[in-house]
């Protein structure tokens, strides 16, 4: 948000008056659930009140040009167009997501696992221990709790299924040794694993686009 401290209003206070060229890029928008407005208008006013009063004062000050208002918006999708903020202009690009993937798909040469077509995979948000979380003032999950949750959750798709789960690391992911029982843990190879997959599980995740790609191209 530009309006998220005093320092950012001030940089884009003086931006407008050296009117300098920006641009802004709204994309990497996680997927979620269309929930009912009373929960988000309980986040947005209860949890971060002050913040949202910020984001209220900066769009009358952008619409005065007391701070700057971006030349250009890159947004990926409608979500990113909606969450785009004031611009002159507004170009539709794709995430990098979409071009490993059609880099690794063009790929003969590519990692292609033993087991393909017989294992399920799960993409990992390092959901207990990601860093982001404290610094955006987030609450981490209880990493035990999750921790059983999640082997309770695995073991019910293996045993249904039929098939080993094998772990899609967050790119930040270090998860110390026997986290997830003795289930690979694999970093760096998420669209690979995706493609030879025969099940694809997820919380939220850009990432699940891999799996919407591998779909359309089926």
């Amino acid at each position: 948000d530009v309006c998220s401290s005093d320092l950012r209003l001030w940089v884009f206070a003086v931006l407008a008056k050296l009117e300098v060229r920006i641009g802004y890029l709204s994309w990497g928008h996680l997927p979620n659930l269309n929930h009912k407005l009373w929960p988000r208008l309980r986040r947005t006013l209860v949890a971060r009140p002050w913040q949202t009063l910020r984001n209220q004062i900066a769009k009358f000050r952008a619409a005065d040009n007391a701070i700057a208002r971006f030349n250009t918006s890159f947004f990926t999708g409608t979500v990113g167009r909606n969450a785009s903020p004031p611009a002159e202009n507004f170009v539709s690009c794709n995430l990098p997501d979409y071009d490993r993937y059609m880099r690794i798909a063009r790929d003969a040469a590519r990692t292609r696992f033993s087991n393909r077509g017989s294992y399920t995979v799960f993409l990992d948000c390092y959901l207990p221990f990601h860093p982001d979380f404290p610094v955006n003032g987030i609450r981490n999950v209880d990493s035990e709790k999750y921790r059983r949750s999640m082997l309770r959750l695995f073991e019910q798709v293996e045993e249904r299924y039929g098939r080993e789960v094998i772990i899609a690391a967050h790119p930040k992911a270090n998860y110390p040794s026997g986290y997830y029982g003795s289930r690979a843990v694999i970093g760096g190879k998420t669209a690979e694993l995706v493609m030879d997959s025969s099940l694809v599980l997820a919380h939220y995740s850009t990432s699940t686009s891999f799996a919407i790609m591998e779909i359309g191209r089926a």
